[in-house]
């Protein structure tokens, strides 16, 4: 049995003890946390555009009607596919269940704790907040919709409306929804208290004391340091908060600066804009994929033409090298604008600005302007690292090929994640070329459709702020947990590990 196969477990009598650890199960749990998930999310959304998608919140002028998703489907298939997605979301829900009963068996019963299991509770914690959003989502919508006193173009109030669609299911989802909300919230609550506690126990060391006058000093001579963090944080947060407020405040509670109904204001805003759709509109959930897509995608190509062409121009000494880097270099010069005629003629010659294959065109011509600013950086970064590693790697027979796979790789890995998000970040909220490239309503991006709720503004109507503002929260979220996730990689050092 070698020492990676064992885990440190705590029996009742305090004592540490080494068992096998169990793997295979715990991965499989965790595997079915995950599908949990995306199975709920994915029925949550499907169920939401359905109640949803025959009416839109136009701001100022109440509700109106618009020309349904499902508007060749008849009132029996609608029933039955929320039914179907109903049954989806109930399944996601009783993975959830069995990851519980799970962990309340491997914590409480057979008292192990490792990685792999705080892996699984932080999951749960997680599933479990998520799920509790979307119950609170499911009856709030119901509430709000049976709410609407009337739907101007058709002179029908909102309980009538949601009943004919779907009868006694909305009190089914309504009923649902609340249990849902509070019994998978206070789990979150449980999950996160058990997982601040065992970190807690751990951090805590016998012996360690510190001197309190120690403490009082440390904090002392930091108070002008916090100061100017203070500060900082209320410069660069207030328009954050500012965005959250209005997102949750009424087209009249804009102008006014008061928050009323924030519950009802919350769903109907971000409803309108993630669920209520028109068939003849770009759906918000569509152009979110084709935004992760050119994102992923663009930071994706980019970063394996630059690695390759990065490595060979820091570490290899050939005629044209210095060219080369002068071409890359003088590549940075220029702004993007200028290559856009030129791009948009190329592209239209070879038939990559057709609709069917304009968003591959898009990401065609994002990974050209990106490669260039890749490569540069990742040259950088491959020249950071001490050459004596590689060819000491190449002594014990590793071969420039794996010399570049196995050490030179690992050791930029913080760099290639940093290259990647700022890809990503350009890339997802590039509107010129996408502006210039996309012709269709139908195949916008989130930029573009961004775009055309500032041009809802008229001479008549103001912009609507209390959408635009849901809209930019929604769009920042992506960008923000990438941010989160990845920041340790961020902050980890290109060579540390490798020096030593």
């Amino acid at each position: 049995m070698t020492e990676k196969n064992l885990v440190i477990t705590e029996k009742n009598d305090n004592f540490l003890t080494l068992e096998p650890e169990k793997t295979s199960k715990e991965n499989i749990f965790l595997i079915i946390a995950i599908f949990g998930f995306i199975l709920l999310f994915i029925s949550w959304y499907q169920i939401e555009s359905l109640l949803w998608n025959r009416i839109r919140y136009t701001t100022g002028s109440g509700w109106v009607s618009v020309a349904p998703i499902y508007q060749n489907t008849s009132l029996t298939d609608m029933r039955y596919m929320i039914t179907s997605y109903l049954v989806m979301y109930l399944l996601g829900i009783l993975c959830n269940f069995v990851i519980v009963a799970f962990l309340l068996k491997i914590i409480m019963i057979d008292k192990i704790w490792n990685e792999k299991v705080k892996k699984l509770t932080v999951v749960l914690s997680i599933s479990s907040g998520l799920t509790s959003i979307t119950g609170f989502w499911l009856f709030n919508s119901i509430w709000v919709i049976e709410g609407i006193k009337l739907i101007t173009d058709t002179g029908q109030p909102g309980y009538d409306w949601v009943r004919i669609d779907i009868g006694d299911l909305s009190q089914f989802i309504f009923i649902i929804g609340i249990i849902i909300s509070i019994i998978f919230f206070i789990l979150t609550i449980l999950t996160i208290i058990f997982l601040i506690g065992n970190r807690e126990k751990k951090a805590a060391k016998p012996g360690m004391k510190q001197n309190v006058g120690d403490v009082i000093r440390n904090i002392l001579l930091n108070i002008p340091f916090y100061l100017v963090l203070i500060f900082y944080l209320i410069f660069t947060l207030l328009p954050v908060y500012l965005t959250l407020k209005i997102s949750i405040s009424t087209f009249s509670g804009v102008s006014t600066a008061e928050v009323k109904e924030p519950i009802k204001a919350l769903i109907i805003n971000y409803s309108s804009v993630i669920f209520s759709v028109s068939k003849d509109e770009t759906q918000f959930g569509s152009a979110f994929l084709r935004s992760i897509f050119l994102g992923i995608g663009t930071g994706t190509i980019g970063l394996i033409v630059a690695v390759s062409a990065a490595y060979a121009l820091a570490r290899f000494k050939f005629r044209g090298n210095k060219f080369f880097t002068f071409l890359i270099i003088s590549t940075q010069m220029f702004p993007g604008l200028i290559l856009l005629i030129p791009q948009y003629i190329i592209w239209s010659t070879l038939g990559l600005l057709e609709e069917k294959v304009v968003i591959l065109g898009v990401l065609l011509a994002s990974s050209t302007g990106a490669t260039a600013y890749c490569t540069w950086m990742m040259k950088g970064y491959f020249e950071t690292i001490p050459i004596d590693i590689e060819e000491a790697s190449i002594m014990d027979g590793a071969g420039k090929v794996g010399t570049f796979v196995k050490i030179a790789l690992p050791l930029v890995k913080s760099g290639m994640v940093a290259v990647l998000l700022f890809t990503l970040i350009t890339s997802w909220q590039d509107f010129v070329l996408a502006r210039t490239f996309i012709q269709a309503e139908t195949k916008q991006t989130l930029p573009l459709l961004f775009y055309n709720y500032q041009n809802m503004a008229t001479s008549d109507a103001p912009v609507y702020f209390d959408l635009v503002a849901p809209y930019s929260i929604i769009v920042a979220l992506p960008i923000v947990t990438f941010f989160m996730l990845l920041q340790k990689t961020l902050a980890v050092g290109a060579v540390a590990g490798g020096i030593k």
